[in-house]
C-alpha cells in the first residue's frame, strides 16, 4: 500500500448534463443580446424614416442636393463673391501687416480694433497704416466695388471633393482692408467715407448669400459685429452727415430683414444628415478593407452611435428651422426648447458629433446669432439717435422719442423681447439690452467679450488724443 499523498483537483468538471445547460444559457444571453441590439438598430431606422418623412412634411427640398438645385443664380456683375476673391488676390499673401511702431505688435488690424473708438491714432499709426494702404491701392480699389454689391454666390468646389477648403476663407483679409481705410477716413475727418467702407464689410458678409456651408453663415455674423463696430467709431470720430446717416441705417434695417439664421440653420441640417449618413456608408464601404480588428470596430461603434443619434439630430433641426420662420421677437422661447432638445439628444460623453463642429456647437451659434442680431438692432438705435440730436440739439431722452419720425418702433432684444434700453452717461450715451440671464448691467459695456450695445459721444468728447494704445 502506497504512502504518497493523494492529489485533490482545485475543480471539480461539471456533469455533461450541467455542462450543456451552462452553455445554453450563454447562447440564450447572447442571443438575447443580438436580438435586443438588433431591435434597437430597427427602432433607429425607423425613427430616421418618421424624422425624414417629417423634414419632407416641412420643407420638401431640404437636402443638400435640393438646396443647390434652388440656388439663386447670381450674375458676375452684380456678384459681390467674385469681387472679394478678385480684390484678395490683388493683395499680398502675408496681409494684413505687422505694426512695427512704437514695438513690434500684433497685426495691424487687429492693433486699430483695440483702440477705444473715441480714441485716435497716433500720428505714427496714421502714417503707417497710409503707406501700407497705398501700398494695396489696387485691392483697395476693387474691394470698395463691395459697396454695391449686396448679393453674392460663391463657387463650391468642397460639395464635391470634401477636402477642398471654402472660398469664403479669402474673405477675412478683405475684411480687414476695409475696415482700415473706414479707420483711416474716420481719423482724417471723413466719416461719411468711413461709414461707406463699413457698409462695404456688410456686403463680404452678404456675398455668402444662401450658401450651403453653416460655418460660412454664422461668419457673416462675426463679420457684421466688425462693420457695426466702425459704425461705431465712425460717430465716435465726427460727425456723419445726415443724408450718410440715413443711407447706413436704410442699409442695416434691410440686413436686419434677412432671413440669416433661417438659411445657417437649413445648411445645418442638411449638412448633418449628409455627416451622418456618410459616417454609415464609410463604415459598411471600409468594412470588407484588410483593416485592424481595432479599426474595425473603432467603425462599427461610430457607424452605430451615428444611426442612434441620426433622428434624434435630425428632429432637433427640423423644430430648429421652423423656430427660425418665426418673427425674431417670436423665436425666443422656441429656440429655448430647441436647445433643451438638443441637449437631451446629445450627452457630453458624444464624441461623434463633437467631431463635427457645426451641430457639435449649435447652442453657442445660437447665442452668437442673438448677441450680433442685438447688437445691430442697437446700432440702428444709435444711429437713429445720432440724427435725433444733429435735428434737435440733444439726445433722446428715451427711445420713444425716435418713434416714429427717426425708428418705426423701439427695437427689442431677441434674449427676452424686451424694449432696449437708454441710459446718458457723463460723456455720451450707450444703448444696450438686458442679457438672457436678466442681469442690467446699466450699460456698461466689456468689448473683450461681447459687445451688448451700442455707445455715442457728446461731441466734445469725440476725437480724443491717444491717452493709452494698449489693448
Amino acid at each position: 500500500m502506497s504512502d504518497a499523498p493523494t492529489t485533490v483537483p482545485l475543480t471539480t468538471p461539471l456533469p455533461p448534463r450541467r455542462r450543456l445547460r451552462f452553455v445554453k444559457y450563454v447562447l440564450l444571453l447572447f442571443a438575447l443580446g443580438a436580438a435586443g441590439f438588433g431591435f434597437l438598430l430597427w427602432r433607429a431606422d425607423r425613427d430616421l424614416r418618421e424624422a425624414m418623412a417629417e423634414a419632407d412634411r416641412l420643407d420638401p427640398h431640404w437636402r443638400l442636393a435640393d438646396l443647390e438645385a434652388a440656388r439663386a443664380a447670381i450674375p458676375d456683375d452684380e456678384n459681390g463673391a467674385l469681387v472679394v476673391l478678385k480684390a484678395r488676390s490683388l493683395l499680398p499673401a502675408a496681409w494684413p501687416p505687422i505694426l512695427t511702431l512704437p514695438e513690434p505688435l500684433p497685426s495691424l488690424d487687429e492693433r486699430l480694433f483695440a483702440l477705444p473708438p473715441q480714441d485716435q491714432m497716433t500720428p505714427e499709426m496714421t502714417q503707417e497704416l497710409s503707406a501700407e494702404l497705398a501700398k494695396v491701392a489696387p485691392a483697395l480699389d476693387e474691394a470698395l466695388r463691395l459697396l454695391d454689391r449686396p448679393r453674392g454666390r460663391y463657387p463650391a468646389p468642397w460639395l464635391t471633393d470634401p477636402t477642398a477648403g471654402h472660398p469664403f476663407s479669402e474673405a477675412p483679409t478683405v475684411i480687414a482692408l476695409l475696415r482700415l481705410y473706414a479707420t483711416l477716413k474716420a481719423q482724417e475727418g471723413n466719416p461719411d467715407a468711413a461709414l461707406a467702407s463699413a457698409r462695404g464689410v456688410v456686403n463680404v458678409a452678404r456675398s455668402v448669400g444662401d450658401d450651403l456651408s453653416p460655418s460660412a453663415h454664422y461668419s457673416r455674423f462675426l463679420i457684421r459685429d466688425r462693420a457695426l463696430g466702425c459704425v461705431e467709431r465712425a460717430l465716435a470720430q465726427g460727425e456723419p452727415s445726415v443724408q450718410a446717416l440715413i443711407a447706413t441705417q436704410k442699409f442695416l434695417e434691410d440686413e436686419v430683414g434677412q432671413p440669416l439664421l433661417w438659411h445657417a440653420l437649413r445648411a445645418d441640417r442638411a449638412e448633418l444628415h449628409e455627416f451622418l449618413t456618410w459616417t454609415l456608408a464609410r463604415r459598411m464601404e471600409r468594412k470588407a478593407r484588410g483593416l485592424t480588428l481595432r479599426a474595425k470596430v473603432q467603425l462599427t461603434l461610430a457607424a452605430t452611435r451615428a444611426r442612434r443619434m441620426h433622428p434624434k439630430l435630425l428632429r432637433v433641426m427640423n423644430a430648429a428651422v421652423e423656430a427660425a420662420r418665426l418673427p425674431p421677437e417670436e423665436r425666443r422661447e422656441a429656440l429655448r426648447r430647441v436647445e433643451e432638445e438638443y441637449a437631451a439628444a446629445v450627452g457630453p460623453e458624444e464624441t461623434l458629433l463633437r467631431t463635427h463642429m457645426i451641430v457639435g456647437n449649435l447652442p453657442c451659434r445660437l447665442w452668437g446669432y442673438r448677441s450680433g442680431d442685438a447688437f445691430l438692432r442697437s446700432a440702428l438705435a444709435g444711429l437713429a439717435a445720432e440724427r435725433f440730436r444733429l435735428d434737435r440739439g440733444r439726445w433722446p431722452r428715451a427711445l420713444a422719442e425716435l418713434v416714429p419720425a427717426y425708428l418705426a418702433a423701439v427695437p427689442l432684444d431677441p434674449w427676452g423681447g424686451r424694449p432696449f434700453r437708454l441710459r446718458r452717461l457723463p460723456d455720451g450715451l450707450v444703448i444696450y439690452w438686458v442679457d438672457a440671464d436678466g442681469k442690467d448691467t446699466g450699460g456698461t459695456l466689456d468689448r473683450r467679450f461681447d459687445a451688448q450695445g451700442f455707445r455715442l459721444w457728446d461731441v466734445a468728447h469725440r476725437r480724443q488724443h491717444p491717452a493709452s494704445l494698449s489693448p
